[in-house]
């Protein structure tokens, strides 16, 4: 594992939210227990909103906490819920679909009046609330 957690390496983990892939790159890991299991702990940062409170919300680095669960045996880097974006089948591919799909929602920052079929969340705690 200590190959793969290499500081200021970007990694590909599944967005909670939208079930759709992000990316972080890695600040730093410690290896802990949660709940008397083995985890890394991963600190990573990232491109959110900042203040996402108030009304002058903007857009910049935020850091996020990644618990990468420990596994007997061996297994697939691609089958972590976290993995360097450099194990993934087609890096430059994804690479460049998150940065679409990133500046296209830096677009969307701000008062928009517009319809929206899909799923509104927001994630207070360890609790992600859902709507549709």
């Amino acid at each position: 594992m200590y190959a793969l957690l290499v500081p200021r390496t970007q990694f590909i983990a599944t967005c909670a939210i939208t079930g759709n892939p992000r990316l972080f790159r890695l600040i730093s890991y410690i290896r802990t227990t949660v709940d008397g299991k083995h985890v890394y702990q991963l600190f990573c940062e990232s491109f959110d909103l900042v203040d996402k409170m108030s009304q002058t919300a903007s857009i910049g680095k935020v850091q996020t906490t990644i618990l990468l669960h420990s596994f007997k045996g061996t297994a697939k880097i691609r089958d972590l819920d976290v993995f360097p974006l450099k194990y993934h089948p087609e890096p430059e591919k994804l690479h460049a679909a998150l940065l679409q799909r990133g500046k296209k929602w830096v677009g969307l920052h701000g008062v928009h009046h517009m319809q929206y079929n899909g799923i509104a969340a927001f994630k207070r705690g360890d609790k992600v609330t859902k709507h549709n």
